[in-house]
């Protein structure tokens, strides 16, 4: 099964999501429409950017 097919069996149920690892911008933009709840943010997206963490907050937030 795709993820995306995997994805709308879980959110069907009574089961929070949450993705952990190499989840960047382009995955938030992605699977937060399809239901997943939260996200887990490290190195791909928020650490060791040389930018403040509230900017790149303010930024994801808006995606989804």
């Amino acid at each position: 099964a795709t993820a995306s097919t995997a994805l709308t069996a879980i959110t069907e149920s009574f089961v929070k999501v949450y993705w952990d690892g190499a989840c960047g911008k382009d995955k938030i933009e992605e699977f937060a429409p399809k239901g997943v709840d939260g996200f887990v943010l490290g190195t791909t997206v928020l650490f060791g950017k040389n930018r403040p963490y509230g900017d790149i907050l303010r930024e994801i937030r808006e995606i989804g």
